[in-house]
């Protein structure tokens, strides 16, 4: 039954996407973890309120992980959705991901890590997004409740813009650094994203998330995420290079 919610969750996550991955998030421990059972974990939130117009907001996420041997499986859909009720109705926010990633081990500092991913973002005029890359993940700092992890890894991205149907494609460096802390059942992790396209350097996005899990019971926390966003050339003339945003919810284990 838990797995079959978590499916019927996810399904209801695939109409919008996220601009970033925070993959240390759901990583727990399946680098260290030796069966082969499917567990993950099942993230929503909602908020409903304002003064002369309600502002409705919802939030979910859903991912999966599976080890077997030193292979290691992850499935990864989010969405958020933000509109203010009322006459002057506006989507703040219609963005939607799905993320498959594969990490072979090779040993307790170096993993190969391989990835394909599908986004959309309408508020910020991306229809459609298409990335696939992979490279090295190194184990940098490996210690009782944290750790640190380097991935230089390289992507090759298509884009379809909502704004004028324009397509592009592009390789970029998708290198990130991602903290991940631990203590009791507390977890904080936080990853930085750098991605410069070749060819063209001066086109940059930088993406730094974080994210707080406190426990409420031992399969149920609470989680605060935030975002900070920024693109050189982002879609549109109407959309702002920097982006920001933070969300308050619930997370499930099973």
């Amino acid at each position: 039954m838990k797995r079959i919610a978590a499916i019927l969750f996810a399904g209801l996550l695939l109409d919008a996407g996220a601009q970033i991955v925070n993959i240390e998030a759901m990583r727990a421990s399946a680098e260290q973890d030796t069966t082969e059972q499917v567990h993950g974990r099942v993230d929503g939130g909602f908020f409903l309120g304002g003064t002369q117009a309600l502002l409705l907001k919802l939030n979910g996420a859903v991912n999966a992980t599976r080890r077997v041997g030193d292979h290691v499986f992850y499935g990864i859909a989010s969405a958020n959705w933000a509109t203010r009720l009322g006459d002057n109705r506006f989507d703040f926010e219609r963005n939607g991901m799905m993320h498959l990633r594969y990490n072979r081990i090779y040993s307790e500092k170096l993993t190969a890590e391989y990835f394909m991913e599908w986004q959309s973002n309408l508020p910020m005029r991306v229809a459609r997004r298409f990335n696939i890359g992979g490279g090295p993940r190194y184990t940098a700092i490996s210690a009782p409740g944290i750790k640190l992890f380097i991935n230089p890894l390289l992507m090759y991205e298509l884009d379809v813009e909502s704004f004028n149907g324009k397509t592009e494609n592009a390789l970029r460096l998708n290198t990130y650094v991602s903290l991940d802390r631990s203590w009791d059942l507390w977890r904080w992790t936080t990853v930085a994203y750098y991605q410069p396209r070749f060819g063209r350097f001066e086109d940059i996005r930088a993406m730094f998330n974080t994210r707080l899990s406190a426990p409420i019971r031992p399969n149920l926390s609470l989680v605060i995420v935030g975002q900070l966003n920024y693109d050189a050339y982002p879609a549109g003339t109407d959309v702002p290079q920097f982006t920001l945003y933070s969300t308050t919810g619930l997370s499930w284990k099973f």
